[in-house]
């Protein structure tokens, strides 16, 4: 990816070309992929969950960049935004498809199909195993309040998190780049001091996004 004249050979190494923040960030990918692979049946398609991970996490790094914040913390909680969904199928498979099944796609409404099923919902779990695993509280908190935006007292990475998941979702659909600003609600912009111009500078190159993808 880097196009270097040879492999690189150890961690040390690892460590000079991309920088410690970098590592860590892809031993904890590499982590969570091996731990929530299974070779029982699931409901949620593994390989698509975390390339949308992925994908959220390489624009929470780019919007964290962009506002001169941790990248890395913001790359962790972007990989994890999601992670309650894994852990329902794996701990609750059969109610969970269930649930799933009877959204046909329509993932917009599994909020809140999960807190009448369960009285609970993913982003509530996925904190609360996040908090057991003695992530950051500022993890945590981007976690559990990811789907809402209007939620008080504001925290600067949870804002982040919310843009990442929007942009995901935006290169996801194919929808025109210069369209995507527009498409982050403004209170949020607001909230973030997000610049236009700024925001756009910092985005991944699409061949780059495509070529961590596909190391999933």
């Amino acid at each position: 990816f880097y196009g270097l004249p040879r492999q690189v050979g150890s961690i040390q190494e690892a460590v000079t070309v991309l920088g410690f923040g970098s590592v860590r960030s892809l031993v904890l990918s590499a982590g969570f992929v091996g731990a929530f692979s299974t070779d029982d049946e699931v409901c949620v398609d593994r390989n698509l969950y975390w390339q949308r991970s992925l994908a959220a996490a390489t624009y929470a790094k780019a919007v964290a960049k962009c506002l001169r914040q941790d990248g890395e913390m913001a790359f962790s909680a972007g990989l994890l935004h999601d992670i309650g969904i894994l852990v329902l199928d794996v701990c609750d498979h059969e109610r969970f498809t269930a649930l799933w099944q009877s959204l046909q796609g329509e993932e917009n409404r599994l909020i809140e199909a999960e807190r009448a099923a369960f009285g609970f919902d993913h982003a509530e779990l996925g904190a609360e195993v996040t908090r057991r695993w003695k992530f950051p509280p500022v993890i945590e908190d981007a976690i559990r309040y990811h789907y809402q935006p209007e939620h008080r007292p504001f925290q600067v990475l949870t804002g982040i998190v919310q843009v990442a998941a929007l942009l995901a979702r935006f290169s996801e659909e194919k929808q025109p780049v210069e369209e995507w600003f527009e498409g982050i609600p403004q209170p949020l912009r607001d909230a973030l001091k997000l610049d236009r111009d700024k925001l756009y500078k910092h985005l991944p190159l699409p061949e780059q996004l495509e070529a961590a993808k596909n190391q999933i």
